[in-house]
């Protein structure tokens, strides 16, 4: 009776291993069909012979590797040059247009954006440089700034108002420039005041 039931074990763990075989084997007569299918399919894909026959399908199944391939590069390339095109109109300040060419984008590669190499163009560089030289011309004119300002505090003789007449009092030229821009701000105020300017600019 053991002897009956390992022979029994043993024909079904045969079975399984014939069923997995089996599967293989299927699955790989499903390719070799697959691959045939596609060369018929393909111009002057008549075939006779078995060799010639395995041969194409495996030359066959090759290409379709090789064409699936040639076809994601060829999704990637046209979705990198909708992502680039977007950047493109984005910084021209066309959104709408740009939004419109990154959902093409994302559609064909959702994952393109990192897929995409940054490399600045010269107009990129040239905005680089204005920029760089636009930071430049307004140090220069802080630099001005600070240099008017200390030009007046230098030369105390030079001052924005002087008195027409000699008085006994204090004039308002000699009070400190923060001090007048202070008044000059309270006076015309956030309304621009122009009448309250105006009775100011009498005082000078």
């Amino acid at each position: 009776m053991a002897e009956g039931e390992e022979d029994s074990c043993s024909d079904i763990v045969k079975e399984g291993d014939n069923d997995n075989s089996g599967e293989a084997n299927l699955e790989a007569e499903l390719q070799m069909f697959r691959a045939q299918w596609m060369f018929e399919l393909t111009p002057g894909g008549s075939s006779t012979g078995l060799e010639t026959r395995s041969c194409r399908t495996r030359g066959s199944l090759l290409k379709t590797i090789d064409t699936k391939g040639k076809l994601e590069l060829a999704k990637e390339e046209k979705a990198r040059e909708l992502f680039l095109k977007a950047v493109e109109q984005e910084q021209n300040g066309a959104l709408y247009e740009a939004i419109k060419f990154y959902r093409l984008a994302m559609q064909l590669v959702p994952d393109i954006e990192f897929k995409i190499t940054y490399t600045r163009s010269p107009e990129g560089d040239s905005i680089g440089k204005s920029y760089i030289e636009d930071n430049e011309d307004d140090s220069k004119i802080a630099d001005l700034l600070s240099y008017f300002q200390q030009l007046t505090l230098q030369e105390s003789s030079i001052k924005l108002c002087q008195p027409e007449l000699d008085l006994s009092q204090t004039h308002i030229s000699v009070l400190p420039m923060e001090l007048l821009m202070y008044i000059f701000r309270w006076v015309v105020s956030s309304d621009l005041d122009l009448r309250s300017l105006e009775q100011l600019s009498l005082v000078c």
